[in-house]
């Protein structure tokens, strides 16, 4: 939700023509993936948005992800997170 919240709040300001924030989600017996990528005017490494607060979101996604990647620039913004699947303990 991270991600998320940041590609409506910063992007967003691309105005309505703005692209629509793209989520895919893949995953295998491993890890699930999560790609959030919108088409907003990107950031600079370290930059914070002087009206929307800490700047925060993007330190929890790189603790709370097993991986997680930000690849950013003037085409937009893209946000690639891995967690490692829970496993089940065998039942049988």
């Amino acid at each position: 939700s991270e991600a998320v919240t940041n590609a409506i709040v910063h992007a967003g300001a691309a105005g309505p023509e703005a692209p629509p924030i793209q989520v895919r989600i893949t995953g295998d017996a491993d890890h699930v993936c999560v790609d959030v990528v919108d088409r907003g005017r990107g950031f600079t490494p370290g930059e914070r948005a002087p009206t929307t607060g800490l700047g925060l979101g993007l330190v929890l996604i790189d603790r709370l992800c097993d991986r997680a990647r930000v690849e950013s620039g003037g085409g937009g913004t893209r946000v690639s997170m891995c967690f490692a699947a829970a496993r089940r303990p065998d039942t049988c």
